[in-house]
Parts: structure tokens; sequence; C-alpha cells
């Protein structure tokens, strides 16, 4: 091939590759480009990044909640905050979350440390049966604020450093200390809300006031919520077995008469159209100062006051039988009147023999109201040292001195 050839090859191998790239270039004369609004997207970065570093730092399975983390959903108390934590369930009480289960075993089984000191803090509760909470070792974390704590830590396994107790795992409450925040630090949140069935304002106030001094430092906080609820339903308990008592059934079919008197059958105790109106407040405040008189020393005191009142008033309207039992019964006297034996019409019950309908004519039904006011106090003051020989990472001495009353 000559010289000429390869030249004209050449050049129109160049051609076929540079066509489409002028092509490309070319663009229309009209068109043009639209602009949009401003997408912004905020995170917290650093939260995230401290409590992944925390999980893989720490020699046994634990989990952690930044502030940010707590501040940035609207959990009514501690309890709601922990439940986004894998592993942690809780229960409720007029609507709010109470105590938590850890790796499926119940509330008792839970230890709770708060700035390092083992604590137990109860409140008192419908739910409990006359005085049940001051005989358990469970934690009602509805005793707290969120917001009053600067991160938790939930252990799901054991290392040689803990004491004993807490078979499910630890829960580790830390308050906000003044070398959290470097320098000033002010915060205040204000938030309202009201529902459909009580119509009251409840306020929700949350404030932080920091400040620090080269190696001093002191910080206050506090937090305050009023919530009122109405709950309404049917109520439905103590299902037992029962006869007709000295009621009159014979309305009813022989096989239903021989099914009542054989004692087969399951009668509730009461059925109870309820009402139960509750008010719960809650107060808490924090403090806490901090010194580090060297690199090596370090001094902390923190104080912690939180209180739980709780209003409850409950209005019921069941049904009763003789001996307080259910619809069935014989005639009674009561304040000098006597009562006609219930006459019993037509009844329905399912495959377990629970008696789900029941037609009663002359049947007794009472009334009841009930009323309690309760006020938890918990205050815990904690003085911690600790001393790094030459800026190692073993610490030499580390202690802690705890007044607390409940």
């Amino acid at each position: 091939m000559t010289n000429a050839r390869r030249w004209w090859l050449a050049t129109s191998a160049l051609g076929l590759f540079a066509q489409p790239v002028l092509a490309q270039q070319a663009a229309p004369a009209d068109a043009t480009t639209e602009t949009g609004n401003d997408i912004v997207v905020t995170g917290y970065r650093t939260s995230l990044a401290a409590a992944r570093d925390s999980k893989r730092q720490a020699a046994i399975i634990k989990d952690s909640i930044a502030a940010s983390d707590i501040a940035a959903f609207p959990d009514l108390n501690l309890a709601e905050a922990l439940q986004r934590l894998p592993g942690v369930a809780i229960n409720r009480e007029a609507g709010e979350g109470r105590r938590i289960s850890l790796r499926g075993l119940g509330p008792d089984f839970t230890r709770v440390q708060l700035d390092g000191m083992e604590v137990l803090g109860n409140v008192d509760s419908p739910q409990d049966s006359r005085g049940q909470t001051t005989r358990d070792r469970a934690f009602d974390f509805n005793l707290f604020a969120a917001e009053l704590f600067n991160h938790v830590d939930v252990e799901k396994s054991y290392q040689a450093q803990q004491s004993e107790g807490g078979l499910a795992g630890t829960v580790a409450l830390f308050t906000a200390r003044p070398f959290d925040y470097r320098g000033s630090k002010i915060a205040l949140s204000a938030q309202g809300g009201t529902n459909t069935l009580t119509r009251d304002f409840q306020p929700r106030i949350t404030g932080l006031v920091s400040k620090t001094w080269g190696n001093f430092g002191l910080l206050v906080s506090g937090a305050y919520s009023r919530r009122k609820t109405r709950e309404e339903g049917v109520d439905t308990y103590r299902w037992r077995h029962n006869t007709a008592s000295g009621s009159d059934i014979s309305s009813l079919t022989a096989a239903e008469r021989a099914k009542i008197n054989s004692g087969d059958l399951l009668f509730a105790r009461g059925n109870r159209l309820s009402v139960w109106d509750s008010t719960q407040e809650r107060v808490g405040i924090t403090a806490a100062m901090q010194w580090n008189p060297t690199d090596a020393i370090h001094l902390t005191l923190d104080g912690l006051y939180g209180q739980f009142q709780g209003d409850r008033f409950e209005t019921h309207l069941a049904s009763r039988g003789g001996g307080s039992s259910t619809w069935l019964g014989g005639g009674e006297t009561f304040a000098g009147v006597t009562y006609p034996n219930s006459k019993v019409n037509a009844l329905q019950w399912n495959d377990r023999n629970e008696v789900v309908y029941l037609d009663v004519t002359g049947g007794k039904a009472s009334t009841e109201t009930r009323i309690q006011n309760t006020r938890n106090v918990f205050k815990q003051v904690v003085l911690s040292g600790g001393c790094r020989a030459c800026r190692g990472p073993d610490r030499l001495l580390d202690w802690r001195r705890r007044a607390v009353a409940l």
C-alpha cells in the first residue's frame, strides 16, 4: 500500500470518529435551562458516628442513643426513646410508655444505672394491685423526661467490670454535663398539643444552660410536661364457672338448662362500661459541675430531681348478680328493699363454653367510682472522680459516692 492510500484511510477513520463528537457539541438555539427550588438536607452526622463508634469499640453487645437522636422524635418519656433500639419492647399506661422488656425478658430482669450508680424508681399505677409497685425490681421510665439525658447505653451482654444483676441486660442513663458543650450553650424548646376527648392544652417545655471556663464548667437543665388523656371502653373480667344460683331459667330449653346446671359454662363476673380520665404531670431538673484540675484528674458532681404526679378518675357501670358475680343470682335484700330473682330469657356460648350473650329480666347493675392521686419524687446526687497516670489509657482511680432519696 502506498503512502498516499494510507493517509487517505487514516483521514477517513478520523472523520468517522470525529462526526459524533461534532454532533454532540451542536445544541438547539432555543434550549433553556430550568431551575427548581433548593433542596436542603439536614442530618446528624456527629451523633450517628458517635453511636456507631461506641457500638464498634465496645467489647460487648451494646446500643446507644445520643441526645440529638432523643430530640429528633416526639417521644413522651424515656421509655419511648428506648423502644427505638433493637431488642427493646415497652408496655404502656394511659398512652405512654412505662416499663421496658429487654431481650424478651420482663422488666424485673433489667438493671438500670443513672450516672454510674444503680437505681430503682417506681411510680404508683392503677395497673398495679394494692401497692404492688413497692415489691418489684422493675424501673418505671416514665418518671423522667427523655430530654434530661445526654445519651443512653443499652448493654445486652456482660463484662468483668460490671456488678452482678441484670439478667436481661443493663440500661445506663447519663445526664448532660458542661464539658459536653464547650463554651456557652443555651437551648429552649416549647411544644403544645391537645386531643379530641379532653380538649385541654398540654404544654411541654425543656431548657438547658451550660457554661465552661477553661477546666471548670456548670450546667443546669429542666423539663416540664402535663398531659391529660381519656380512655373509654368495655371491660369484661374474671371469667369463672357458675350455675343458675336461684335465677329463673324456666324459659330456656332443656339442653340450655342442663348446660347451666352442669357448671360447664363460664360467666364473666362483671361487664363494665368504663371511662378513665388521667392527668400526668412531670417535672425534671438536672445540675452538673465538672472540674479538671489537671489533664489526668477529673471531678464531677451530678444532681437529678424528678417528680411525677398522676391523677386518675375512673367511672364504671357494671352488671352485678348475686354474690357480686354475674347476672345470674337469686333475690337479694339491700337497704330494706328485697329485689326479685333474675330471669334468664336466652343465652349463647362459644366453643370454649364462654357465655357471650345473655338476655336477662330483673338483672342488677352497679356503679363504681375510683379516684387515685399519686406523687412520686426521685432525688439523687453523685460525686465521681478519676485519675489517669501519665495520661495513659489505664484508669488507676475511679470512684463514685451517691446520696439518694426516693
